[in-house]
């Protein structure tokens, strides 16, 4: 039988995000902090990918109406999809629904439910593709941007769980594409979890254990290297990491690390080989600006002296049509008649022949005349060093020719600079 000293590794004091799909991992985890009184909120997210998805999303809203707690509900749209691994994607868009609840409650601690059998799947495919890793299995806490992760489930098994759950007549729901071998961790499950005795499952928590201590060893010294190389939470400085190239191994654990510290399961999916391409290109490229495609939903973006990790995210396609000359705003730039009092401002000479105006997002392919010649926009941005992010949205004006007379804040075509300005541009600060 299952008793609730597991819990006692949670902060009573603080209010929890509770991760519930409506199975019974979620659903025993859910009914235990309730019976402790725990102060918290549900996340349910119904993905509307198989038929019992809505059962499931009733079972979670009867018991949290009954018990008075509050829920809320991400019902993902199938625009929301895009092409690829649906577990990746599902991923992301499930802690991006958790991070908007923790800003809604202002509440940062998220608790999920998994259980040993998870920690060693976890660990089984670590071993199977080789990876480089810090910690083997999963870590009771570790963190996804601003949300801190907790685990307090991982001592218990799923035959403790299914009996707590039988005992106090609590329902659940059953995921029927657990039982398909389709997916990694499904395999995994099936071939070799669900076959496993009592004494298989201790000496694989013994073995996890030794190992994770011979990675204790080398923690402080990484530790005390990585804080040095990263910047901010989520900013790697790319000198303070070629300080290590005669370090390999070393700068293939900082990049595991910055990778772990930004989504556990994202950097659990990749393959050796893909931390030791990154390390490789980060170590001998001199190109400035670099992109490394992680997964479906994310990037590590190299621009200039630091590099990040960026999620795939909708360009912000725009187009505004000025008829004549006046005052206008714009969330991108503000076209003024008057010169305003700013310094980064940019004068030009329209006449009535250039109307209307278009502004625009930039395609990356446009030219613009300047007085010592032809300049492509993209090597205005190289020239000055212009973000990867600002220059897929950045504005360009063109005019009833579509000729590009104006970059905001980089070119002036020739033919209207001019004494006698009558139009002055003022580019907005980006922001990502």
């Amino acid at each position: 039988m299952v008793y609730v000293n597991w819990l006692g590794k949670l902060n009573k004091n603080l209010k929890y995000i509770v991760a519930v799909s409506g199975g019974p991992d979620s659903m025993f985890l859910l009914d235990n902090l309730v019976k402790n009184d725990f102060d918290i909120v549900v996340g349910h997210v119904n993905y509307h990918k198989r038929w019992s998805s809505n059962v499931d999303q009733k079972i979670v809203e009867d018991y949290c109406k009954e018990h008075k707690i509050p829920l809320e509900i991400k019902n993902v749209k199938p625009e929301e999809y895009g092409k690829g691994n649906f577990q990746d994607q599902a991923r992301v868009i499930r802690y991006n629904f958790f991070n908007d609840i923790a800003h809604k409650y202002q509440t940062y601690n998220l608790i999920v439910a998994h259980h040993v059998y998870d920690l060693l799947e976890t660990y089984l495919i670590q071993k199977q593709r080789k990876a480089i890793v810090s910690y083997y299995g999963l870590k009771f806490k570790n963190t996804y941007k601003n949300l801190s992760i907790y685990r307090p489930m991982l001592e218990l098994k799923k035959e403790d769980i299914l009996d707590y759950l039988t005992l106090y007549r609590i329902k659940y729901g059953f995921d029927e594409t657990n039982e398909l071998e389709i997916y990694e961790r499904n395999k995994i499950r099936q071939q070799k979890i669900n076959k496993l005795t009592d004494f298989d499952i201790n000496l694989m928590l013994s073995e996890i254990k030794e190992l994770n201590s011979e990675q204790e060893l080398l923690k402080d010294e990484l530790e005390v290297i990585y804080n040095s190389i990263i910047v901010s939470n989520d900013i790697l400085s790319v000198p303070d990491f070629l300080k290590y190239n005669d370090n390999n191994y070393l700068q293939q654990m900082i990049i595991y690390e910055f990778l772990f510290n930004y989504d556990e399961d994202l950097v659990l999916k990749l393959k050796k080989a893909k931390i030791k391409e990154i390390v490789k290109v980060l170590s001998k490229s001199k190109k400035p600006n670099i992109s490394f495609n992680l997964s479906e939903g994310a990037w590590l973006i190299k621009e200039y002296n630091y590099a990040y990790i960026s999620e795939k995210k909708e360009i912000n396609i725009y187009k505004y049509i000025v008829k004549k000359l006046g005052n206008y705003h714009f969330k991108e730039l503000s076209i003024l008649r008057k010169k305003p009092k700013e310094n980064e401002v940019q004068a030009l000479y329209v006449s009535k022949q250039d109307f209307p105006l278009t502004i625009r997002t930039n395609t990356g392919t446009e030219e613009i005349s300047v007085s010592f010649g032809t300049k492509k926009i993209n090597r205005l941005f190289i020239d000055n060093k212009i973000p990867y992010r600002q220059r897929l949205t950045w504005p360009v004006i063109v005019n009833s020719q579509n000729q590009v007379i104006a970059i905001p804040g980089l070119a002036i075509s020739k033919n209207h600079l001019a004494e006698e300005a009558n139009m002055f541009v003022v580019k907005q600060d980006a922001t990502n």
